[in-house]
């Protein structure tokens, strides 16, 4: 129980996280099924880190969605098939570029550099962070892949199920239930009770 006690409150303070953003892209963007849900956590989530100083690190998992050259042909095309299913019939209002365009620059700011994810881990074991908040896409295969990465390197991850998405919302849903059994899986709304009180 004391153990539980001790991993719950290095979940919320901001003193032991980094925020990595894995895959923040636009043409992601375009594709994921719950755009208004990922905008809403995303800017809380970068506001929050701002006022708090919680570092930031824009992060590349294997290669951009859209750029497969350097994986296997068998994942190559996986995750072509994947991309060629539309997420939805729906128009996706000019305002949620806009303000995906405009968040996704902020994110920029935050982070000097683009990482790949090893480098973002032990950037933050050097400045003694052990707690990842994991956003951005695709749920089921960078966010998964970097969660599982994070426990080989002792970091805590923690995916916050509305700041991550998927062009398939039940390969999401799948995902992040996968991930709760060997991550913390909250949402940005448990974050905003906690931190805000």
């Amino acid at each position: 129980m004391e153990a539980e006690r001790s991993t719950e409150s290095l979940l919320y303070d901001p003193e032991m996280i980094a925020v990595l953003g894995i895959n923040i892209q636009s043409s992601t963007f375009k594709r994921i099924f719950s755009k208004l849900e990922f905008l809403t956590a995303f800017s809380y989530l970068l506001d929050f880190a701002e006022r708090k100083s919680i570092p930031y690190s824009a992060v590349e998992y294997m290669g951009s969605p859209d750029d497969v050259t350097s994986i296997s042909p068998y994942v190559k095309n996986k995750i072509e098939v994947m991309s060629g299913r539309k997420a939805s019939t729906l128009p996706m209002p000019a305002d949620f570029t806009g303000k995906f365009a405009s968040l996704e620059k902020k994110s920029r700011l935050h982070s000097s550099t683009t990482l790949n994810l090893r480098s973002a881990f032990r950037e933050m074991k050097a400045a003694g962070l052990t707690v990842a908040f994991l956003t951005g896409f695709v749920t089921e295969f960078h966010v998964l892949g970097a969660a599982f990465e994070a426990i080989g390197e002792g970091i805590i991850p923690v995916v916050i199920s509305d700041a991550v998405s998927s062009a398939n919302e039940r390969l999401h849903f799948q995902g992040l239930e996968i991930m709760s059994n060997f991550s913390f899986v909250i949402d940005s709304r448990d974050l905003m009770n906690r931190w805000e009180q």
